[in-house]
């Protein structure tokens, strides 16, 4: 299990095309939350991109994108462990 993730800088951003050919850029750590997120990993009582305790206000994405860094911290670290990363 992971815990006390922290994010060194600069934080990662690549480019990469989907399954349908579309042009996308992401950082690291919202793709692997986004991943997570698209398969049931839930991040609501973590995002806090509407406001503390607001969540992603039934499953809008921009409530974790928005989020400050200590949830995206909290978020990726649930995300790695909901995929089994060790």
């Amino acid at each position: 299990m992971i815990s006390n993730l922290k994010f060194g800088r600069p934080t990662g951003v690549f480019t990469y095309k989907d399954e349908y050919g579309n042009d996308h850029s992401s950082s690291y750590d919202l793709f692997v939350i986004r991943n997570a997120w698209n398969r049931g990993c839930t991040m609501d009582d973590l995002a806090d991109g509407f406001g503390k305790g607001l969540g992603t206000m039934n499953g809008d994405w921009s409530g974790i994108r928005d989020s400050s860094e200590k949830a995206m911290e909290k978020m990726l670290e649930r995300a790695f462990n909901w995929f089994g990363m060790k």
